[in-house]
């Protein structure tokens, strides 16, 4: 069972989404600081008491689709609690992907995390046919095991489980590493997440 830490919030789930696309070699150029603004008040010494900011982070997202709920949020929840957990690496290993290429087609139904990083081990050259960014795993998996802190990752609590909401590189890269420490995860839990068909 993960261990809670605390209470979180949509503005502090947003800032991390944030983090993470500016880390993320894929996404970074898409994630722009707002005209006005700098990273270091919006991002790295970022007040989530400020409406005004947590606005600009959100529209940061744009692209995501989350305020809109469109996208990959498309019949995501509009009403969801968040929690900060604190997960074993054997328990992210447990983890699903969502239902979105490449990582659902990396495994099988299950979609687990734990076999996804089993593949980019032995099948390695399946996973680039796929387009699965296998160099940014790599590269994630060198830096968590040198001690590099990264963003949380983003899941949601689905039947039983939790499926990846953000973070499916990073969270493959945890699990391949030769180190075993604690992960922290923003988790949403809502009344049914039937109406996301990522889930």
């Amino acid at each position: 069972m993960p261990e809670l830490v605390r209470p979180s919030s949509e503005d502090e789930m947003i800032l991390e989404f944030v983090k993470a696309e500016l880390q993320s070699p894929i996404y970074r150029d898409r994630c722009k600081i707002p005209t006005g603004y700098t990273r270091a008040e919006l991002v790295d010494h970022p007040d989530l008491k400020n409406a005004e900011h947590n606005a600009a982070r959100l529209g940061m997202l744009s692209y995501r689709g989350y305020a809109t709920r469109s996208s990959q949020f498309s019949g995501f929840p509009r009403k969801v609690a968040w929690t900060l957990c604190r997960f074993t690496l054997a328990e992210v290993g447990s983890f699903r992907y969502a239902k979105v290429p490449p990582w659902s087609t990396l495994v099988d139904q299950d979609r687990l995390v734990s076999e996804g990083a089993l593949e980019i081990e032995n099948v390695r050259d399946r996973a680039l046919s796929l387009k699965v960014p296998v160099a940014a795993i790599l590269d994630v998996r060198r830096k968590f095991e040198s001690g590099t802190t990264f963003a949380r990752l983003i899941a949601a609590s689905v039947d039983d489980s939790y499926v990846i909401v953000e973070g499916h590189a990073r969270a493959t890269a945890f699990i391949g590493s030769g180190v075993d420490r604690p992960v922290e995860v923003i988790v949403g839990h809502a009344d049914d997440f039937k109406d996301w068909p990522l889930r």
